[in-house]
């Protein structure tokens, strides 16, 4: 069983656990697909997923694939973040209270259950209800991203808290995260990937002939003044974007598609002249260079990609930008036009099926690749070959 705040719909974009399911039901697990965190109140603001999913999804699993079943979760009102700190101690009763909940057609599934995964978020309120419900589970911490990053409330940080003690594993996509959890017991660091499948298939390209283009892809973090600005100081170049709500007014050359399905978005990633990655980053969300899925597709497809300057990343292919002053536009998307495509961007990518199969290794003794283990003393640590700081010593590091 999965719980996710994400909706697996076809007219939706997918994350990282999108792929990671979709290669444990074919490699024969059965998925439950539990999406949480909607309501009435989310149709209130114009949420486009809560129609859809009560359309299809409502209080009830539906199959979606081959072993895959989907349902949503959606009581009249749900809990929140709101980002308001003078709430934080009411936001800690709602969460208590939508937590301690859980319908008939979940727990009907959680008592045949193995494994539950709990994605970073909302799934994290009901942590101490599956663990009452069933005893036994085992509990899977599926970890993208910092709840800071996120905008969590302070209730949700509290439950991490207890699922990080409680969970048999812990999966991050980046170092960085791990370190936050070193009271912890087994965490993972294993890297994101890609389905190369469809990037390895052809397709027609989707802009005008003679034309040339950028995209972003997603809204984490998505800096709009700068999105913005490089289309003012670049008129003939069209700027793509895919996933990310824009506000106000937009230039004629800033492209909104929406949210589209993954399939629908590949062509552009492969014939697209480069790859924008505007992040509102402060250091506690330098690990995005690490995680972003955006940046590995665009490596994959080869796309110079514009980057600020305060995000690490080593692929060869980024062109900086200053984030403490206005960048020079003209001057950075020429470069990303001039930049000479090399193969090497892509290498050490790996695929979804080795993500998926080693997440699932230390609880099924079914590992693809190798696990590094970096248990050690903590005493006097060493930059690595990289003079990036060492991992916290209870993180395996899986690769292939």
């Amino acid at each position: 069983m999965v719980l996710t705040s994400h909706v697996m719909l076809p007219q939706f974009r997918k994350t990282s656990l999108h792929f990671v399911v979709e290669e444990w039901a074919r490699s024969g697990h059965t998925i439950y697909f539990t999406t949480v965190g909607y309501s009435a109140l989310s149709w209130l603001k114009g949420d486009k997923r809560y129609p859809a999913l009560q359309d299809t999804q409502r209080n009830r699993y539906v199959p979606a694939a081959p072993n895959i079943y989907c349902g949503a979760h959606l009581p009249l009102l749900h809990a929140f973040s709101s980002g308001i700190p003078l709430l934080s101690g009411l936001e800690m009763r709602l969460f208590s209270l939508y937590g301690n909940h859980l319908p008939d057609f979940i727990t009907k599934r959680l008592e045949a259950a193995d494994i539950v995964v709990l994605e970073s978020g909302t799934p994290l309120a009901f942590f101490h209800r599956i663990k009452a419900l069933k005893p036994s589970v085992r509990i899977i911490y599926f970890c993208r991203d910092m709840l800071t990053s996120i905008g969590a409330s302070t209730a949700l940080m509290e439950a991490e808290k207890d699922v990080v003690r409680g969970a048999d594993l812990i999966v991050v996509p980046s170092p960085r995260i791990a370190d936050q959890f070193e009271l912890a017991g087994d965490v993972r660091f294993i890297p994101q990937g890609i389905d190369k499948s469809l990037f390895s298939e052809a397709r027609q390209s989707p802009f005008p002939f003679g034309t040339k283009n950028g995209l972003v892809v997603g809204d984490m973090l998505f800096d709009q003044g700068a999105v913005a600005a490089c289309a003012a100081a670049n008129p003939d170049i069209y700027v793509h974007l895919f996933g990310i709500n824009w506000h106000g007014a937009h230039r004629d050359n800033v492209i909104i598609h929406g949210e589209v399905s993954f399939e629908t978005l590949v062509p552009y990633l492969q014939h697209a002249d480069f790859g924008f990655a505007p992040y509102t980053a402060g250091p506690d969300e330098v690990y995005l260079a690490e995680s972003s899925l955006k940046l590995l597709q665009y490596a994959t497809c080869l796309l110079p990609t514009l980057l600020p300057e305060n995000i690490p990343g080593s692929r060869g292919n980024e062109v900086r930008y200053s984030v403490d002053r206005e960048p020079d536009w003209n001057d950075v998307v020429n470069a990303a036009l001039r930049m000479p495509r090399d193969p090497k961007w892509r290498e050490g990518i790996l695929d979804w099926a080795d993500v998926a199969s080693n997440i699932l290794s230390p609880l099924t003794d079914r590992s693809i690749g190798f696990v590094h283990d970096m248990k050690g003393p903590r005493s006097n640590p060493s930059p690595d070959s990289n003079g990036e700081k060492p991992i916290h010593p209870n993180v395996s590091v899986v690769r292939t």
